[in-house]
């Protein structure tokens, strides 16, 4: 079974709707930050 695809901007909204705010990008990285402390990484 093959995953979908997902853009880099339709991963943004949905973990903003998480609760993540972004913290800061570089180049095509953002960096994406939880008021519990969680960070991820999304490639656009």
């Amino acid at each position: 079974m093959r995953l979908p695809v997902v853009t880099g901007d339709i991963l943004c909204k949905v973990v903003a709707r998480l609760g993540f705010s972004m913290v800061h990008q570089k180049g095509s990285h953002t960096v994406w930050k939880h008021d519990d402390g969680r960070i991820t990484t999304i490639r656009l």
